[in-house]
């Protein structure tokens, strides 16, 4: 994938980072981990005070350009609901970049409320996922949303 106006987004926010084995993100305690087992083509979006989008907008972006799924991860203390309007304000101004992916979303939170997994929000977040998912002619995989407390392993 090439990093142009037709794209997902300019190369001052992205770095194609080719093939590598592992990739970190950590942020006040909290990290999530890509491991690329298959080596696949990744880039890896800051998009927090990166990307002109307002109103709030996730931390970051992770496209696996091979597999053609994007992942959008929020490092966050404890507010899910707040994730989750930051990560659906960022999709909503840049899916129609990612027509062609899966949308995968990832929340690492420093206090997780359990129950909050469970509420009304969390539940019609993620049947929103899957019709862009639908629509993206992607599978409705299993690992659409993941919440975990501090940190996440992604092995691919």
């Amino acid at each position: 994938m090439a990093l142009n106006d037709d794209e997902v987004v300019d190369s001052k926010c992205c770095k194609n980072l080719g093939k590598p084995l592992n990739v970190s993100i950590e942020e006040k305690g909290k990290k999530y981990e890509y491991k690329n087992n298959d080596r696949r083509t990744l880039i890896k979006c800051k998009v927090d005070n990166c990307m002109n989008i307002n109103n709030g907008k996730c931390d970051y972006l992770l496209i696996d350009d091979t597999c053609k799924i994007a992942y959008f991860i929020e490092l966050k203390g404890s507010d899910l609901n707040r994730a989750i309007d930051q990560i659906k304000n960022t999709i909503n101004h840049i899916a129609n970049k990612l027509k062609n992916y899966e949308m995968r979303i990832r929340i690492i939170l420093s206090h997780p409320n359990t129950t909050a997994l469970e509420s009304s929000k969390v539940k019609k977040f993620k049947m929103y996922i899957n019709k862009l998912n639908k629509q993206n002619n992607k599978n409705i995989s299993k690992n659409v949303f993941i919440c975990k407390s501090r940190q996440y392993t992604e092995n691919v």
